[in-house]
């Protein structure tokens, strides 16, 4: 198995307060001193007649914020490759950031891992694992036969 990187996101729900761009643009150098990468370039948008949208482009990769204040949502989402450890940011922005709740999702970016296949037809979902290096790619199809109501599953695999 080869590590392409780690990648994490946080939403943050509860959230009453509509932070200023500049908050964003402060609190992106705070974490990326704190996680040891660089920022090449930021670039970020207000929406009219709310959101934000901040994204900055690391040496490592990128991360990037996205509001809703509508909902009381503030996303932040954090890919390194590397040996840097996107979960640091974590401790910073719950300090930072009033919410009720918070959800974290963490991403196993590397050579092995379960796909699927967007451009399936309806009825044949397939799902791509793929392996060693990207060079062997295996795939499982299900489809469903509906003139007797039993459920058939077709397993092929390509060497």
């Amino acid at each position: 198995m080869v590590k392409v990187g780690e990648h994490i996101t946080i939403d943050f729900l509860g959230v009453k307060k509509d932070y200023t761009p500049e908050f964003y643009e402060k609190i992106i150098y705070t974490i990326a001193k704190a996680a040891k990468v660089e920022i090449l370039n930021v670039a970020s948008h207000r929406f009219q007649p709310q959101g934000f949208t901040l994204v900055a482009l690391l040496a490592e990769s990128h991360f990037s914020f996205h509001t809703f204040p509508e909902k009381g949502v503030i996303s932040f989402d954090f890919f390194t490759c590397g040996k840097v450890n996107p979960k640091v940011a974590l401790k910073i922005l719950r300090k930072e950031i009033e919410h009720e709740r918070v959800v974290t999702n963490a991403f196993d970016r590397s050579s092995t891992g379960l796909y699927d296949d967007i451009y399936s037809t309806p009825g044949q979902k397939k799902y791509y694992v793929v392996k060693k290096r990207f060079r062997k790619i295996y795939f499982k199809s299900r489809s469903i036969c509906r003139n007797n109501g039993s459920r058939r599953i077709w397993k092929r695999f390509i060497y």
